[in-house]
């Protein structure tokens, strides 16, 4: 969202975002050229990549390509963490395409989504 030039306007699921990246308001989205945006962004530091290596090779492993989500671990309370494998529920590769992915929510989401409007298909 931020290569694109998200501003962090926190109106997102109102259509009206203000720099036209979340919303489906063709007057919202016609200045939104991503193209541009990408060849704006700002480069991180070159110290990013070290302390990204190091934080992988930390974990076990040779590349952050390699990293899953039992690697990661996420506080949910203030004295617990659990692995993301075990706080999120992931989905397989195009599980959602045939609005059976086996998780009664995403399936109930799905079955009200619209790639035309933000707004409750019914």
């Amino acid at each position: 969202m931020m290569a694109v030039g998200c501003i962090q306007a926190q109106q997102c699921h109102t259509n009206e975002c203000p720099v036209g990246v979340a919303t489906q308001e063709p007057t919202r989205y016609r200045a939104l050229h991503v193209g541009d945006k990408s060849q704006a962004r700002v480069p991180l530091p070159p110290q990013h990549d070290g302390i990204a290596s190091e934080l992988v090779a930390a974990i076990g492993l040779d590349r952050p390509d390699q990293l899953r989500p039992h690697h990661v671990l996420k506080r949910i309370g203030p004295n617990r963490v659990a692995a993301y494998e075990d706080a999120y529920v992931f989905l397989n590769e195009g599980a959602l395409l045939d609005g059976r992915s086996g998780h009664a929510v995403f399936d109930d989401h799905w079955a009200f989504a619209s790639a035309d409007t933000f707004a409750r298909v019914s």
